[in-house]
């Protein structure tokens, strides 16, 4: 017979197994209490998430205090403020990218500007100077090229505003400023080898595309665009180059074969998403994919196959919080993070070695 005693034994012989594990896993004490967090908390309304590529940071900005969340990440994948936690930026934040040497930081501003930071040995950002430099219109997303000297911005007022970056971080317009493309950009995405750039348009339907030419100016490909008939919101290229997948508010994720000459040519493969697909991301490997549905708080994920096709992953999606907006997997390609505007949090994930996502 198993006594009251003995059950409170036996229970207590698996918490302390289970303790040992995740100390035998790297996660200190402080961190293992805080490795079951499944979100972590950040300002109002947030939407552009960047990690370090170090592996050390994660950046989230927050549109309506006009603040840059800051985090470490734990040894269990979780995010720790960091000292102090947030950054000041210009007014509405939006979408983080990292220059590849994890020195800068820059952030779209919907007052039709980029913030700019040098980033600390220790992760903290700080205001370069100027603080600010001229976008086009309406800033929807941006993207910096592998080799870390140029940066895209995609302007929902039908432009692609193109810089040069300093030696000491700094932004400055290349000539010309910018280059036209479609009204209402859904995101745009430079290509591994840097000599491609497109950017899909939600009014429209098309992607535009371009070539990088000498000091990095874009020059329109032929053709200059692809029809989809979509109305289109996100963009992505696999880190081979070989595909391009773009998201649509028809709840898909189409494939687009990339060319010799960087055109896309529609591989005739689509997947379902869910419910108002924000963005798209691919893992480093290229063997998965994610959709963030805005509108059903979810994470659609495929693997891909050789061929490029995306196939659903069972189970096809999971949960995050209210109203999710974009992601961002870490360099080691172990955890997944996901800022959710409803709630105010960032879902934390780790992913499993068939590419399943999984809260912490």
């Amino acid at each position: 017979m198993i006594t009251p005693k003995r059950k409170a034994a036996a229970l207590a012989l698996v918490l302390a197994v289970g303790w040992v594990f995740a100390m035998s896993a790297g996660c200190s004490q402080t961190e293992a209490e805080n490795c079951g967090s499944a979100t972590v908390a950040v300002g109002s309304d947030p939407g552009g998430i960047a990690v370090h590529p170090s592996n050390s940071y994660v950046y989230v900005s927050n549109s309506s205090n006009a603040t840059i969340s800051q985090f470490s990440i734990g040894s269990c994948g979780q995010l720790e403020p960091l000292s102090p936690p947030t950054a000041a930026t210009a007014p509405n934040p939006g979408d983080i990218a990292i220059d590849p040497t994890g020195q800068y930081a820059y952030v779209l501003q919907f007052g039709d500007v980029v913030s700019q930071f040098s980033i600390g040995s220790d992760g903290t950002l700080s205001a370069l100077s100027p603080p600010t430099i001229a976008a086009g219109s309406f800033p929807r997303a941006l993207d910096i090229d592998p080799s870390g000297l140029y940066l895209y911005v995609a302007n929902n007022g039908g432009t692609i505003s193109q810089y040069g970056i300093g030696a000491g971080g700094a932004l400055a317009a290349l000539s010309p400023a910018s280059v036209a493309t479609g009204l209402y950009t859904g995101g745009i995405a430079v290509d591994p080898s840097g000599l491609y750039v497109y950017a899909p348009s939600l009014n429209d339907g098309k992607i535009y595309q371009y070539g990088v030419g000498a000091g990095g100016k874009l020059a329109a490909l032929v053709p200059a665009s692809v029809s989809t008939g979509l109305s289109l919101s996100g963009i992505t290229v696999d880190p081979s180059g070989d595909n391009a997948y773009v998201i649509a508010q028809d709840e898909t994720a189409s494939q687009y074969i990339i060319g010799a000459s960087g055109t896309l040519t529609s591989a005739s493969a689509t997947a379902a998403t869910s419910a108002n697909p924000a963005s798209i991301v691919i893992n480093s490997t290229g063997t998965y994919a994610y959709v963030v549905n805005h509108d059903d708080a979810t994470v659609s994920q495929f693997s891909i196959g050789s061929n490029g096709n995306l196939s659903p992953l069972s189970p096809a999606s999971v949960a995050t919080g209210t109203d999710p907006f974009n992601l961002v997997i870490d360099p080691s390609g172990k955890y997944a993070y996901v800022p959710n505007q409803g709630d105010d949090t960032v879902s934390q994930f780790s992913i499993g070695a068939d590419g399943r996502l999984d809260p912490l």
